[in-house]
């Protein structure tokens, strides 16, 4: 991988519905980067490898198996970005990728930022994202939060560099809790 000092890998994670995607692209606007949709790209293997979404791979294969199919596909994604710039990577849960990220990018150039919000938010957030009702919303963040704790998403938070506490629906709060996040990176804070 190529590392370059300047360029940052700034890996966002958190539970269902705390506000990651958000961060996420508040931080590519403040880097100037890319993000790199850990979802989209789990999404995309799925169905190149034959399956109709990232649920059903897991029911045939695994959570740990896919995440570990997927790893070099998702790591050679984040060197191709990276090259031209900084890497916001949104939705990273698994433990070995954020390992295997650390050692191939340099630590100096990794950062974990974890989102946080209550259990309550986050379920509110989930329920209105599916349009479902809130039993629904509930099953549906458990449901990914289950295959998050599988893979060693607790692992990744307790790695973490900072803590954005994203229990406000005020987008401007979050955005001011980006650029600072942003800042303390650009200047290894």
């Amino acid at each position: 991988m190529a590392v370059s000092a300047k360029n940052k890998v700034i890996m966002v994670t958190g539970y269902s519905g705390s506000g990651k995607t958000e961060l996420s692209s508040m931080l590519r606007d403040a880097f100037k980067g890319r993000v790199l949709s850990i979802g989209q790209e789990m999404r995309s293997f799925a169905k190149d490898n034959g399956f109709d979404g990232i649920s059903d791979f897991i029911r045939h294969e695994g959570a740990i198996e896919c995440f570990e199919a997927a790893r070099p596909v998702i790591l050679r994604a984040a060197d191709t970005l990276y090259k031209s710039g900084s890497v916001i990577v949104d939705g990273l849960y698994e433990y070995k990728l954020a390992e295997w990220m650390i050692t191939g990018f340099g630590g100096r150039n990794c950062v974990i930022v974890n989102v946080f919000a209550d259990r309550s938010k986050r379920i509110a957030r989930v329920t209105n994202r599916i349009g479902g009702g809130i039993v629904n919303g509930t099953r549906e963040a458990e449901r990914k939060d289950s295959v998050k704790l599988i893979v060693g998403v607790n692992d990744v938070i307790d790695k973490s560099d900072f803590t954005v506490d994203n229990n406000t629906d005020v987008k401007e709060e979050l955005r001011s809790k980006s650029r600072r996040v942003a800042w303390c990176v650009s200047n290894d804070q």
